[in-house]
């Protein structure tokens, strides 16, 4: 399970950022409401972290952006739903 620094909720659109301090990397989780609700976690930069305080709807284009390529998004990491970590190396 991945713990998030710092992290910075967007209840409203479903999504957070946060510093992986473990891996050292910023991440965006974002919550995915199925049947059971879980998150999957994308690689983010430092300053698309900074986006919330400064560019919020720029986050929330990333967190859409992220959402609809899914498992298939290069900035993609892990997935709480185990089956979509078959063919990820970014754990």
């Amino acid at each position: 399970m991945i713990k998030l620094e710092n992290e910075k909720i967007r209840s409203e659109k479903y999504y957070s950022v946060g510093f992986d301090k473990e891996n050292n990397r910023y991440l965006l989780s974002v919550v995915i409401t199925w049947v059971a609700w879980f998150k999957r976690y994308y690689l983010i930069s430092n300053e698309e972290y900074d986006w919330y305080d400064t560019n919020l709807w720029k986050l929330d284009l990333l967190a859409e952006e992220c959402y609809n390529d899914k498992t298939s998004s290069e900035r993609f990491v892990y997935s709480e739903r185990e089956d979509e970590n078959k063919n990820t190396h970014n754990v």
